[in-house]
């Protein structure tokens, strides 16, 4: 009787030793099935679309982390696991490559966009975006702008206002935003009078309406880029192709942005 104890008792072991390890190969498994994607905050809706249309078709989680350009790139070079990186300019992906930290050749320059002034959707504000023009007095209170020192939409409005020659009238009024989500928050909860923010941002919010688009010569060309970092997983060259080609392309294109191959 002890023997078939001692038996039956040897058999459970087994047995949940078999059912342990099958589910510790269906984690590994459930765990390489993700993907994380480094994001600039301004992707964020065509991005998370992207991301659930590749999970519905291919059964592959994608994580998005979106922020400022800067912030994200600063993450990757403090050793923070990316697949893909995904810059609102090409400055931050420069400074990802120079320091080895995205596959060699992944890069690509992706996206365009425009660069507008936006105003609550109830403002009654006009304004010409031509170099003599009093630009202070179109709007009452505070321009909400990207951190010039590191947000991309930041620079760009900032290059965008010097040329104008309206910095120096605006500047002291400026409140600065962490990455254009929040610059756009700022003007549709009426903290800022107007505010600076990427064309494709501007349409998805019903709270405010576009003044004027910045003519194309006050500043830098408007480029996304995307790469593989040397973190990525093999998994991710699957996603980075989706995402530059014809299926990615044709949802960023809704969303407002223009493609640079076009």
């Amino acid at each position: 009787m002890k023997q078939q104890s001692a038996i039956a008792l040897s058999v459970c072991i087994l047995f949940i030793t078999v059912i342990a390890a099958g589910c510790g190969e269906s984690s590994t498994t459930a765990a390489t099935q993700s993907l994380t994607v480094f994001a600039a905050a301004g992707t964020t809706a065509p991005m998370t679309e992207i991301a659930e249309v590749y999970r519905a078709g291919t059964g592959v989680q994608v994580r998005l982390n979106l922020a400022a350009s800067s912030t994200l790139a600063k993450q990757i070079e403090a050793g923070a696991e990316a697949d893909v990186y995904i810059s609102a300019d090409t400055q931050w992906m420069e400074y990802l490559d120079q320091r080895s930290l995205i596959q060699p050749g992944s890069r690509r320059d992706l996206l365009g966009n425009s660069l507008v002034l936006i105003v609550p959707a109830d403002s009654a504000a006009t304004v010409e975006l031509t170099s003599g023009t009093d630009f202070g007095k179109f709007f009452a209170g505070r321009l909400s702008i990207g951190d010039p020192e590191h947000v991309p939409v930041g620079k760009y409005a900032k290059e965008a206002l010097s040329s104008l020659g309206f910095w120096d009238q605006i500047k002291d009024r400026a409140v600065l935003a962490p990455d254009v989500k929040s610059a756009l928050r700022f003007v549709e909860a009426g903290e800022a009078g107007a505010g600076i923010v990427y064309g494709t941002d501007a349409i998805t919010s019903k709270k405010i309406r576009i003044l004027a688009a910045f003519p194309e010569n006050t500043h830098r060309k408007i480029v996304f880029s995307a790469a593989l970092t040397v973190k990525s997983r093999k998994e991710a060259g699957a996603f980075f192709e989706f995402l530059c080609g014809d299926r990615g392309c044709e949802i960023f294109r809704r969303f407002g942005y223009r493609l640079l191959e076009e």
